[in-house]
């Protein structure tokens, strides 16, 4: 990948920033989501609208009013004395409490609900939390299911005290209940279209909801310290830490969208910007990650392997021998050794009896060692053209007694006779041959024995005619 100069200072300035924003902590997008701001402080049940940004979906307050969840702040004696019996805030001094359902009035519904501070992106993944508690109620004593966040465009209304009739993307499929203590829950999760609000309780009828054994009265919870942030899990590289020298690695970045990789001793050079890279240093090696939101380390050992393989050189053999490849591994590396040919062979020797380009991988000791070798095969018959006239008179030409055409022979025993029968010459290199000095024109009997590439042994005999001009 080649990258412009104006591009690099950008991206140099880019890799600077990074390093300050790890440091800043994901904006919280749930307003208030303590509950800590209050317009006034809560002096009577049904008065949600004086927790700063939030509100009832019926839009119905105060005295008398039906659907209407509940506020709460430590900071008036009301907190002392309602009857719900809250328990203190699982931080700071302000939480809200609403009935999910209430068993004296079919399908009793109060939600509460807020804009949020930023339009949640479809696709994007957000982590959502909360405290959530029964407090010390006795007389709401059930706990149920279906306890849900909906995140939607525009925000939602409900029908005085009636079931919103819609999906929430998050939905509490067990039975909650917790008296007298808070238990933090916490969710990942992405939409499919964008939101700027959230409602929260129990979107599901009475019919569809279940709920604890021995509960009387309704259900009722307290929620406390809700948060809702873009999910960013840390940036992670994943891939073998140690490899052999001669090995490569493929090195992933998971948790971002956008990578650079560089060598933490070459900072300003961009190795890629792709999400995954395939290298095979020669010694070890610090890689650096750069995403929009983290930095990551990466060490990378290599280690020569404990061991060697050796098929020997390349070799061409007669067609009728065969040759044994031996991959066996000889040293004192503990462990199970595994070998693998190309033909998907699991043995250390491999007889070979075809031409082909063989390849075997031997594994120890976390390190994998590779060799080839390339197998010919020729014809080895063994053949040889003797001539039946020479003339030793040194012109240059057919002076001596030697073979005209010699093919896959070895070695051979040439022995040479007069026409009563006895030895005149004897010898064991071919190529020399018999020159034939001292001896008279005639006709001399020869007998060849030889022995082939292949080993195989033949005999030869005939005559021949030695002429002085």
């Amino acid at each position: 990948m080649f990258f412009c100069l104006s591009q690099k200072f950008k991206i140099l300035s880019i890799l600077i920033l990074f390093w300050i924003s790890v440091q800043s902590k994901a904006q919280n997008l749930i307003p208030n989501g303590d509950f800590e701001i209050y317009s006034e402080l809560p002096t009577s049940y049904r008065q949600l609208d004086r927790a700063i940004g939030w509100n009832n979906t019926n839009g119905i307050y105060g005295e008398g009013a039906q659907g209407s969840p509940d506020y709460f702040h430590t900071d008036h004696n009301f907190f002392n004395w309602n009857q719900y019996a809250p328990i203190h805030p699982a931080s700071g001094k302000g939480e809200i409490g609403l009935a999910t359902t209430l068993h004296l009035q079919e399908n009793f519904r109060e939600y509460i609900a807020t804009q949020l501070d930023s339009t949640l992106i479809p696709g994007r993944k957000y982590y959502l939390s909360f405290y959530l508690s029964n407090g010390r109620n006795e007389d709401y004593t059930s706990g149920s299911n279906n306890l849900g966040f909906h995140f939607s465009k525009d925000s939602l209304t409900q029908v005085t005290t009636n079931p919103i009739s819609v999906i929430p993307q998050i939905r509490m499929n067990q039975i909650v209940y917790h008296y007298d203590y808070w238990k933090k829950y916490e969710f990942i999760f992405s939409l499919t279209d964008s939101a700027d609000y959230v409602t929260i309780g129990n979107f599901y009828t009475d019919e569809q909801t279940k709920y604890s054994e021995n509960g009387n009265g309704g259900v009722y919870y307290f929620f406390d310290k809700l948060e809702l942030v873009s999910y960013n899990p840390p940036l992670k590289i994943i891939g073998d830490s140690v490899i052999c020298r001669g090995e490569d690695v493929e090195l992933k970045a998971i948790n971002d969208r956008t990578f650079l990789w560089v060598e933490k001793s070459q900072p300003t050079k961009i190795i890629s910007a792709e999400a995954s890279i395939i290298v095979s240093p020669t010694e070890n090696t610090e890689y650096l990650v750069y995403s929009n939101e983290d930095t990551v380390l990466f060490k990378l050992y290599v280690t020569d392997p404990p061991f060697e393989v050796n098929l020997g050189k390349d070799t061409t053999l007669c067609r009728s021998d065969e040759i044994i490849l031996d991959a066996t591994i000889h040293s004192s590396q503990h462990g199970t050794t595994f070998y693998k040919w190309q033909d998907d062979s699991v043995v250390p020797k491999l007889a070979v009896k075809k031409p082909g380009i063989y390849v075997v991988e031997v594994e120890n000791s976390g390190c994998t060692v590779k060799d080839t070798i390339q197998v010919s095969f020729r014809s080895c018959t063994p053949w040889l053209e003797m001539p039946n006239v020479f003339t030793p008179n040194d012109d240059g030409f057919n002076d001596t007694f030697i073979p005209i055409q010699m093919v896959n022979v070895m070695e051979g025993r040439l022995r040479v006779f007069n026409r009563w029968g006895h030895l005149v010459f004897e010898t064991s290199e071919l190529s020399t041959g018999w020159d034939g000095n001292t001896f008279s024109s005639g006709i001399y009997y020869w007998k060849l024995q030889y022995t082939g590439d292949n080993h195989q042994t033949g005999d030869a005999v005939g005559q021949v005619t030695l002429l002085r001009r």
